[in-house]
């Protein structure tokens, strides 16, 4: 067992190395990504959300930071990580609804309705407006944003030798960050990060499902 440990551990630093390049290059051009390991509260919030009437979510971006250098399983990882997100903007308006105190959620079949007429259905360039002339665009007085991540935390090399000794770990993280902006001055007013491990035996859809009902009661404007 011994020399199993000691073995893993130099893959690991083999792969380390390696993997630090593809990371640095993949994390430098995630939407969203300096929001998203972030956790802020503007010091005004509570008197900003007073006169915040109307909240419209942006679709969600996704960004996938990976230790693969495998292209094809990168690309059908970011594949899997658009589809499970892809319904999170709609899931996110079921939940808030129900829940928000006295700001109404905008629905999302409007939202994008009115982003797509003006031409703005590329995230990149949804993260880059001004977020007053968005939520001016919109007709609202906030906009949320989504950041849904995917972090492949072992190499395949690693994870391989892992599988043939028998031991199980967890290979990814998922997180969904949450940023929300105001309408008056295009302020940045709120963020925080939720997220969980996934270990072999549980599906994307399902820890989803838990970090988005983990973080609803977070969001600043609802009913706890």
């Amino acid at each position: 067992m011994k020399k199993h440990l000691i073995l893993l551990i130099l893959l690991l630093n083999l792969f380390e190395t390696y993997s630090q390049s593809i990371n640095l290059a993949l994390k430098k051009d995630a939407i969203g990504k300096d929001a998203l390991w972030g956790k802020y509260t503007h010091p005004e919030l509570f008197k900003i959300l007073s006169r915040t009437k109307k909240i419209a979510i942006i679709p969600p971006s996704t960004a996938l930071f990976s230790r693969s250098g495998n292209q094809e399983f990168l690309r059908q990882t970011q594949e899997r990580l658009n589809v499970v997100s892809s319904k999170f903007q709609s899931v996110y308006f079921t939940l808030l609804s129900k829940k928000s105190l006295s700001t109404l959620i905008q629905n999302p079949d409007e939202t994008n309705k009115i982003l797509s007429e003006r031409n703005l259905v590329n995230l990149e360039t949804l993260q880059k407006i001004p977020k007053n002339n968005l939520c001016f665009i919109l007709g609202v007085d906030a906009v949320m944003y989504i950041d849904v991540t995917m972090e492949n935390l072992k190499s395949q090399v690693a994870e391989a030798y892992l599988n043939a000794i028998s031991i199980k770990s967890t290979t990814d993280e998922l997180a969904i960050g949450l940023r929300i902006y105001e309408k008056a001055n295009g302020d940045f007013i709120w963020s925080n990060k939720f997220y969980d491990k996934v270990k072999s035996n549980e599906s994307d859809v399902d820890i989803f499902r838990n970090i988005i009902n983990s973080s609803i009661p977070a969001l600043p404007f609802v009913l706890r």
